[in-house]
């Protein structure tokens, strides 16, 4: 179906994104603490994003929003980041 094709495409660029946050993270010494402190995103959230972890995180929308923050915490372009984040 259209729902699994989109959630099989989202699974995999999360986790595209995701190698590159935390790459980007670790470079700069942070952790997710860090992140934590600078977005307030929820660690558990942080952790699931982290762990590509689509089935615990809330609707693609807010998903977004916290690639958006994160990237931002870390210095990187916020836009180019979420758009490789498709919501259908």
């Amino acid at each position: 179906s259209d729902k699994k094709a989109l959630n099989a495409l989202q699974q995999n660029c999360l986790e595209q994104i995701v190698r590159d946050l935390k790459q980007e993270r670790e470079g700069q010494w942070l952790s997710l603490q860090d992140i934590h402190c600078q977005t307030y995103i929820q660690r558990y959230a942080l952790e699931a994003i982290e762990q590509g972890d689509l089935d615990a995180l809330p609707e693609p929308f807010y998903i977004r929003a916290f690639i958006s923050k994160y990237a931002i915490a870390l210095r990187l372009n916020a836009a180019d980041t979420v758009a490789r984040f498709p919501i259908g």
